[in-house]
């Protein structure tokens, strides 16, 4: 990390900026921690960051924007569509024990009703047979991102195709499930999102303080299913919670 920060000081030193966009934790964790190398009292926005995690904090000259993570609401639709479960697999990184803790407590709400199983990148076939392996009445709710880097092998978002093919799958992140064979969850509006973080930076960028902007939380909720994975699991639409969006419809001539 120090040589990137050395090498963005390098680059830009001759430029000055009005505002820092960051998308994620790991982007502003960065951010704040070489502010004063490569853009010494700049403010900062950012985004990406999931409400209930991040919500309440806060950092000197950073303004942002939290988004909802429907952890909770993605385990109901999966009860409530397949109300037979017995067994939840959560394929999840070992390194990010929040969203461990997050999907146990959230589960807890059914242990009379479904036993937990956790199994742990990186993703590749090992990984692939011992989800697969597991009994009728399963479903899977992954949160195992794709790796910048690692063998090609059902590796990243391969393995959640490959799975999503066997048994059904589901998500609390759009980007890792939705057009990948997996069931659906419940999501954020992102365009709505991106509007106002735009509008946000925008303000810095006419030279509002930072302090001035609250950190806003985005909190709105949407259940989203792909009409595909519906067919495949025999899934009625008569099933879904009201307001649900079903996507990837195929059209009639």
């Amino acid at each position: 990390l120090q040589s990137q920060a050395d090498t963005l000081r390098r680059r830009y030193s001759g430029l000055t900026f009005d505002a820092v966009a960051v998308n994620g934790p790991s982007a502003l964790q960065f951010a704040l921690q070489y502010r004063e190398t490569i853009f010494p009292g700049v403010p900062i926005a950012f985004n990406g960051l999931a409400t209930r995690q991040f919500a309440e904090k806060t950092w000197p000259g950073v303004t942002g924007l939290t988004t909802p993570v429907g952890l909770g609401e993605t385990i109901d639709l999966a009860l409530r569509l397949q109300p037979d479960t017995t067994t939840v697999a959560v394929l999840a990184p070992k390194e990010d024990p929040y969203w461990l803790a997050a999907t146990h407590a959230e589960l807890l709400r059914y242990r009379d009703r479904v036993k937990e199983v956790y199994f742990y990148g990186p993703p590749n076939r090992e990984l692939f047979q011992k989800v697969t392996a597991l009994p009728d009445r399963t479903v899977v709710l992954f949160h195992l991102a794709p790796p910048a880097s690692g063998p090609p092998p059902l590796a990243g978002l391969d393995l959640i195709d490959a799975i999503a093919e066997r048994m059904p799958t589901y998500s609390a992140w759009r980007s890792l499930c939705l057009g990948r064979g997996c069931i659906g969850g419940a999501y954020g509006d992102s365009t709505k999102e991106t509007v106002e973080f735009a509008a946000m930076t925008a303000r810095l960028l006419a030279g509002d303080r930072p302090e001035s902007i609250p950190i806003a939380n985005a909190a709105s909720l949407t259940v989203q299913v792909d009409w595909r994975a519906l067919q495949r699991w025999q899934i009625p639409e008569s099933s879904l919670p009201e307001g649900s969006e079903v996507l990837y419809r195929e059209l009639s001539l």
